[in-house]
């Protein structure tokens, strides 16, 4: 048979005066169809019945509907051909630009049987980039902001479900008929028949997708569609991750719903007569102190807050502070009850006598609790308000115990915070001032105090109101009391109730073992002193505060928002992209091959192996290696469909 290309075709002349021409052949030469250059199964290779096997084949791709191009291409041309009318004839044109007329016809054609074969699985494709798209900005604009509140029940994880879900919907569908595509593309190379099996079961579950694997041997197309197939089952629970719903903290805005007290700067100024105004609750505040648990220290006037969160801006208050300090080795003590005179001094003139009965001497514990001129806190100058020494002495000590207790004004610092109905008074600084000058009388005269921070804030304390707290600490705060083996103590002065406290601490150390009691006295001593001093300290401050606050914090409701964790919806955005590009690539792959688009319709596996093929494989005229690796070869064998009028019948 004489190629195409190596005829030449007749030169017709255009005839003089015409206007219209159109071509019109004289002959036209039929082309026949070539026998595939590949066989089907591998079983044809060694068959010696060529030119049966070339009309099978040909006989088999008319029934798939595969029809070769170069037919489709010749009854293209012969139609354009055919179409020329009139009774004039042109020049033909030279075989280049009918080579370019034929390929822009071809690709025309190729193009369109694209679109008409594969436009629903670009339509699934579209929707899942919109589903995409439409939950990356669902989530974008809910991103940091408080929970939506939707009727029926519906949460933003419903409509993430929902969402995510019609994009897994749409994005398998074309992956599915892709790969049913894709085996057809397989088989035009040699393939043994079990591969038209593991691409059936390969759209069905996560096992048949991985066995594909194994049977394309590192194709792309197979990878990638394992890939998605496999993947696509945890879509869902991983999307969900994409949302979390931490809490914080809106400011509520109500007036009073957060409040404290300070003492402010003028306090001195504003108030010069509050002690005599208040002379009882002086007296109440330092009795208060005395008496209190000296393990359970008395806080600064907590704040109040409407919620469970509140804050408050930093704030400085005038307060009173305590410092206690060892002066132990400044004591000069005879306790020599037999030989000379018992006596236990302190270099500023303070001094008291050993423990004694009604008799004479004992080894009884003694509490000593005194005021005197300071003897190491001279670093507190004018801000003190009262230095007094506390001596404790008992049997087992040869040289008693002795501290300094000073009370002084101070400047503190705080910046409370309540978080969870827990309150935290963050005190971060002390500054001890300094006497800067004395204005007015006596009686209504304050005086201005200078703080270690050099600033333009004068701080003023009242000089009566001074003198008063002085007082009543020191008339709380003194007495001797010697604890005597089978007689109560009362614990009406104030070393009474300091030995009390001692008795309580020394309890709660030894848990009634006497041997302990022994090495434990000095150390439950030690904390009643201190805890003392630090109640006092504390319940004047609270007592001086005034009863209206005056700052002002902030209350907070906690609020539950939503945040985006954009990271989770990579594997979704994955799989759209893959998804795509498979399509595209089983696309391609199908136009360069020259396959129909058959995809995942199943009248063509009837027809696919021609007649000749299964009788010849029926009989066992050919090898069955293929079919003899299908596990289930002998089950099939007995299946048969038979036409029963226009239906087909299992028997």
């Amino acid at each position: 048979m004489e190629s195409e290309r190596d005829c030449t075709p007749p030169i017709w002349r255009k005839p003089i005066n015409t206007v219209n021409a159109v071509a019109r052949p004289t002959s036209v030469e039929s082309r026949s169809v070539e026998p595939a250059s590949e066989p089907l199964l591998l079983d044809q290779e060694n068959d010696p019945n060529t030119t049966t096997k070339a009309l099978d084949q040909k006989q088999s791709a008319s029934a798939v509907g595969v029809v070769p191009i170069n037919d489709q291409i010749h009854r293209l041309t012969l139609n354009q051909e055919d179409s020329a009318v009139g009774g004039y004839r042109t020049e033909k044109v030279s075989p280049c630009a009918e080579t370019t007329v034929l390929s822009r016809v071809s690709w025309e054609n190729t193009l369109r049987r694209i679109i008409e074969g594969w436009w629903q699985e670009m339509l699934c494709s579209l929707v899942s980039v919109v589903a995409l798209v439409i939950l990356t900005l669902t989530l974008r604009k809910f991103n940091n902001q408080p929970l939506p509140d939707w009727p029926s029940g519906i949460t933003l994880n419903t409509v993430l479900a929902c969402i995510s879900t019609v994009c897994r919907a749409a994005l398998l569908i074309p992956v599915t008929e892709g790969l049913a595509q894709a085996k057809w593309v397989w088989f035009k190379q040699p393939r043994p028949l079990k591969d038209f099996e593991a691409f059936d079961k390969a759209s069905r579950g996560l096992g048949g997708s991985l066995s594909l694997l194994s049977h394309t041997k590192g194709w792309f197309v197979g990878i990638i569609a394992a890939f998605l197939l496999s993947t696509t089952i945890a879509t869902s629970t991983i999307t969900q991750f994409a949302i979390t719903y931490p809490s914080r903290f809106n400011q509520d805005g109500s007036k009073g719903g957060a409040e404290a007290w300070r003492l402010g700067e003028s306090w001195g100024k504003d108030e010069p007569d509050y002690a005599i105004m208040n002379e009882a609750a002086i007296a109440r505040g330092v009795r208060r102190g005395i008496n209190n648990l000296v393990t359970d220290t008395i806080p600064f006037r907590e704040p109040k807050c409407a919620s469970a969160n509140c804050r408050w801006p930093e704030f400085h208050t005038l307060a009173i502070g305590y410092e206690v300090t060892n002066v132990t080795h400044l004591v000069e003590a005879d306790v020599n009850f037999h030989d000379g005179n018992p006596n236990i001094t302190l270099p500023n003139g303070v001094h008291t006598e050993p423990g004694k009965s009604r008799a004479r001497f004992t080894g009884a514990p003694t509490f000593f609790l005194g005021s005197g001129p300071t003897l190491v806190h001279q670093h507190l100058q004018n801000a003190s308000i009262l230095d007094y020494f506390s001596i404790y002495w008992d049997a087992s000590n040869r040289i008693p115990r002795a501290v300094e207790v000073s009370y002084y004004w101070c400047i503190d610092t705080y910046h409370p915070e309540l978080v969870g109905n827990v309150l935290r008074m963050n005190k971060s600084t002390s500054q001890i001032p300094k006497l800067h000058t004395s204005q007015g009388d006596e009686y209504r005269g304050y005086m201005s105090l200078e703080t270690p921070v050099k600033d333009d804030v004068i701080w003023t304390i009242g000089r009566l109101s001074t003198r008063k707290i002085a007082t009543y600490l020191n008339d709380s705060l003194s007495g001797y009391t010697v604890v005597l083996a089978g007689e109560p103590m009362r614990g009406t002065s104030g070393s009474g109730i300091l030995a009390l406290a001692t008795q309580e601490v020394l309890q709660n150390l030894t848990k009634g073992n006497s041997t302990l009691e022994i090495q434990e006295a000095e150390r439950a001593w030690w904390t009643a002193v201190e805890g003392m001093a630090a109640n006092v300290a504390n319940s004047l401050t609270n007592t001086l505060l005034p009863d209206q606050s005056n700052v002002d914090g902030v209350s907070l409701d906690t609020e539950v928002y939503v945040q985006v964790r954009w990271e989770w919806l990579a594997l979704l955005s994955v799989q759209v992209a893959l998804s795509i590009s498979l399509l595209i690539c089983i696309i391609v792959q199908s136009a360069k091959a020259e396959v129909e688009i058959i995809k995942g319709w199943t009248v063509p596996v009837l027809f696919a192996i021609s007649a000749v093929d299964k009788a010849r494989m029926e009989n066992g005229d050919i090898d069955l290696v293929s079919l003899r690796q299908m596990k289930n070869h002998q089950q099939l064998a007995h299946v048969n469909l038979h036409k029963v009028g226009q239906k087909w019948v299992l028997q």
